[in-house]
């Protein structure tokens, strides 16, 4: 069995288990999953406001817990009526959510206009966040070109590349056929590489 599968195994194990009424398992996901989501908002949104957000993220998850289909196989009226998806990918579905209400709400207090998400530009709209320091200086120049992409593309991208979603599960939770999430992770990487090469090149 592949690591990610083994993961998948896992979480389903420990969705039932938690739908069974154990609090334990409830903990063991969320411990398996906060440092993942720390490390998907951190170069997206001010760190003070990080826990706040996960917070948030996880309200979500406790009120869709029962709507969560733990075994993909399952069919019927239960998996019509419910969400048969990874719990991986649709804990990711809630944070895309989460963070755009949050973008939502940051461009109308800032008075920056309304927030597109095929449009609006993490460099633009937070960036002081686009100053996030990295330990090298390839890593930094790869957050910084990645904050210039459409934050669609970015987000994307990072279910892709860093949560390791498949582009099936990208395109249930994002709501748009797996055509579009294949054309978009397609032109997230032709516009990440250009970015790149037009880049300042800077030593570690």
């Amino acid at each position: 069995m592949s690591e990610r599968a083994n993961d998948t195994w896992r979480d389903r194990e420990l969705l039932r288990s938690w739908r069974a009424g154990d609090a334990r398992a409830a903990d063991i996901l969320y411990r398996r999953y906060e440092p993942r989501l720390w490390k998907f908002l951190h170069t997206k949104i001010p760190e003070h406001d990080i826990p706040d957000v996960i917070q948030l993220i996880w309200e979500g998850v406790v009120r869709a817990r029962d709507r969560l289909v733990a075994d993909p196989n399952a069919d019927g009226e239960d998996a019509e009526a419910s969400v048969n998806v990874s719990f991986r990918a649709y804990l990711y579905g809630i944070a895309r959510r989460r963070l755009y209400r949050y973008y939502r709400g940051k461009t109308r207090r800032g008075g920056a206009g309304s927030f597109d998400p095929q449009v609006s530009r993490l460099i633009d709209i937070a960036p002081s966040v686009s100053k996030v320091v990295a330990k090298r200086a390839r890593e930094r120049r790869l957050v910084e070109a990645t904050q210039r992409l459409p934050i669609d593309l970015q987000v994307m991208l990072e279910m892709h590349y860093v949560a390791d979603l498949s582009c099936s599960e990208i395109s249930r939770v994002c709501e748009v056929p797996v055509g579009t999430v294949k054309s978009r992770l397609r032109r997230a990487k032709r516009q990440l590489e250009e970015l790149l090469e037009s880049a300042p090149s800077a030593t570690a």
